[in-house]
């Protein structure tokens, strides 16, 4: 019911602990296992939902109630609102939250002052839920400018609070594409960090981190070797850090910007066993790490090494998210295109047909991804002259085209072109022509048959290669 959209019947009928604890006991024998797995992924996401819910539903009674016992601008009820905001960006309303946190900034600056810590703690919320939603807002900058102002007049220009301030303004640069307004600001934030917290502290490498980041995508190289090393050094006594696996992976993309495919091998290797020790083969950077080493692999064509990456990447999504997941269906693809390169064409078709089934119950049989799973299963069974199964495969991707995109869509033409090959490798020419004159640019209703039929032979001898 849940996933029919039915939610409400779907708790009428139970949504509760119970039910899913039950489930195994219940659910008939002939019940797929990917389904059970789909069924308790939808509960447990329905579930989470629905705490979002219940802490908004919370937010709004207590920010009720406090502004009717106390005032509506009462500092406590103020806080409330603050709250109610917050409830309101982690579930997904970031317009009704941009409102409350206007409202409860507006009315604490009016009560408490510009400077009060509640009212500069509003305004860092507001201006961190702008950014996290559209980080290139113009609205976003003016905002943590003024937090950091407040700071400097109120607390002065070296308290660890200014400090952070500074920090997040100049983060905002950076997002905004101002990289030298940026560097300024984050310099100025690591001189005075590293003067008054010491060139280890954990905020002081913060800054130099994001400073790093921004050398990075700079292609300042030598600075931005500098500011990578200090991090390395200062993090030298705790090999598992996880500082240390963020200047691997920031060392590897400067390898890779910098075309040095040996050197980004090499450091993306480090990167890869430092992750799978430190965090766990399915830790979602791993598997990010993983399927990136599994690219490189392809790009040498070296199948064999990318079956294997791919072969435990799929594995980890599996366990992690289910077979079903989207990322899960993706790497699944990936390796049946592995083997197919690889040569082992059963095993190939083995799991491409898997990855059709997955997708076609996750996504019913009218999706796009549907569509294009067929014709890749399509595609192997030409290769295996199962041409019969291929026309079926390949006549109900195009039709899902022809029905959502039109006829004449790129991606529906070039399905026709291969359900067309099909007919005639079966020699069903009538159909074959009827598909041809559908492709062919220029059709003319007054040719005569033959004129027609010589049309026809030129356009096969051009797009079609000799059988």
């Amino acid at each position: 019911l849940t996933a029919l959209g039915d939610v409400e019947d779907a708790r009428s009928h139970g949504a509760s602990d119970g039910v899913a604890a039950h489930a195994d006991h219940v659910l008939p024998r002939n019940v797929h296992p990917t389904d059970v797995l789909l069924c308790k992924a939808l509960f447990h996401r329905e579930r989470a939902a629905n705490q979002d819910v219940e802490a908004l539903r919370r937010a709004k009674q207590d920010h009720a109630e406090a502004a009717q016992a106390l005032g509506p601008e009462h500092p406590e009820a103020l806080r409330a609102l603050r709250r109610l905001a917050e409830a309101l960006d982690a579930g997904h309303a970031p317009q009704a939250a941009r409102r409350a946190y206007a409202e409860a900034h507006a009315a604490q600056a009016r009560r408490l002052g510009p400077e009060h810590p509640d009212t500069l703690q509003t305004l860092d919320r507001f201006a961190q839920s702008l950014r996290a939603n559209d980080k290139r807002n113009a609205a976003t900058l003016p905002l943590f400018e003024q937090a950091h102002a407040a700071r400097v007049h109120s607390l002065g220009a070296e308290h660890p609070d200014t400090l952070e301030a500074l920090h997040q303004l100049a983060a905002t640069h950076f997002a905004q594409c101002d990289s030298p307004g940026a560097r300024d600001l984050y310099q100025q934030a690591l001189a005075a960090r590293s003067r008054l917290l010491g060139a280890d502290h954990d905020d002081t490498l913060r800054t130099q981190a994001a400073l790093a980041a921004l050398y990075l995508s700079t292609r300042e190289r030598e600075a931005f070797l500098q500011a990578n090393g200090a991090i390395q050094r200062a993090r030298a006594h705790a090999p598992d850090h996880p500082d240390l696996l963020d200047c691997l992976r920031r060392q590897t993309h400067l390898h890779l910007l910098e075309l040095e495919a040996g050197a980004h091998e090499l450091a993306e290797a480090a990167l890869l066993e430092a992750q799978e020790r430190t965090l766990g083969v399915e830790h979602p950077d791993t598997i990010r790490t993983l399927l990136s080493v599994a690219h490189t692999h392809v790009r040498r064509r070296d199948w064999s090494g990318a079956l294997a990456l791919y072969s435990k990447a799929h594995a980890a999504l599996v366990r992690r998210l289910g077979p079903e997941h989207p990322e899960a269906l993706e790497v699944l693809a990936r390796l049946a295109n592995t083997l197919h390169n690889q040569g082992a064409n059963s095993a190939a078709r083995a799991r491409t047909t898997e990855h059709l089934e997955l997708t076609v119950r996750l996504l019913g049989p009218e999706s796009f991804d549907t569509a294009w799973a067929r014709a890749a299963l399509a595609d192997l069974l030409v290769e295996a002259d199962a041409h019969e199964d291929a026309r079926a495969l390949y006549g109900a991707a195009f039709a899902t085209h022809r029905r959502r995109l039109g006829p004449s869509h790129p991606d529906s033409q070039r399905l026709r072109f291969k359900l067309m090959l099909t007919h005639r490798a079966l020699g069903e020419n009538d159909a074959m022509q009827a598909h041809i004159e559908a492709l062919l640019p220029l059709r003319d209703a007054t040719l005569a048959p033959d004129a027609r039929q010589a049309h026809i032979q030129a356009w096969l001898q051009a797009h079609v290669p000799a059988a």
